[in-house]
């Protein structure tokens, strides 16, 4: 403002430079071994519908205190300056992993005082089992799960209210769903070709004897 005092050290203005920008998220303790500076980011930033490419440019050296995460720093060239500082975004970095791991769906893991949990079936009861997490597909809603539970449990897939553990449970296999027969509609009689009656035919005289003929008038010589 004109005629405003400054102090010492104070900052009068901010510069920002939007030709690069960066991303600054976190990740798991348990992921971020498998990430290295360089490597490619697919960035999805709120209010943009196309993605935008990043690759990682920093990864911190020690956990966030108080988490179990790690600050990853993407950076992005933002042509055009189409990009403004400030915005959310989530960045996905796609990995080559050929091993079978167990996953489950996402709407089956609750979370409570900072643990995630699963309740499975085990012995016609319910059990509440503690489970540890680990990467997350958002497009398929599947997350892996790396202990806790094992290929042989039988989870319950949603989420329901008041479950209580010990509690009696069986799994019912759902009827077959029976779909209505289609009534045969009654077709219209179309008139077909006409059928050609056979005529009857005179018989045939017998072989060797004399063919009929119309008895003639002679005249008188």
């Amino acid at each position: 403002m004109p005629g405003e005092k400054l102090q010492a050290e104070q900052p009068v203005l901010t510069i920002v430079d939007l030709g690069t920008l960066e991303l600054a998220g976190s990740v798991g303790t348990h992921e971020v071994s498998r990430l290295a500076p360089g490597m490619p980011v697919t960035i999805s930033v709120e209010g943009v519908s196309r993605p935008v490419a990043g690759r990682i440019a920093r990864i911190a050296p020690a956990a966030e205190p108080g988490t179990r995460s790690i600050g990853v720093t993407i950076g992005l060239d933002n042509p055009g300056e189409s990009l403004r500082a400030g915005q959310y975004a989530v960045g996905r970095v796609t990995l080559a992993d050929d091993t079978q791991r167990l996953t489950l769906p996402v709407t089956a893991v609750g979370a409570s005082g900072g643990q995630h949990h699963v309740w499975v079936i085990d012995a016609g009861a319910l059990q509440r089992r503690a489970v540890t997490l680990g990467r997350r597909d958002e497009r398929h809603g599947r997350v892996e799960v790396l202990d806790g539970v094992t290929p042989a449990a039988t989870v319950l897939a949603a989420r329901f209210d008041n479950l209580r553990e010990g509690a009696k449970a069986t799994v019912v296999a759902a009827a077959p769903r029976r779909w209505p027969r289609p009534r045969a509609r009654p077709r219209r009689a179309e008139r077909g070709p006409p059928e050609i009656q056979p005529e009857s035919l005179p018989e045939r005289p017998p072989c060797g004897s004399p063919a009929s003929r119309s008895p003639t008038r002679s005249s008188p010589p």
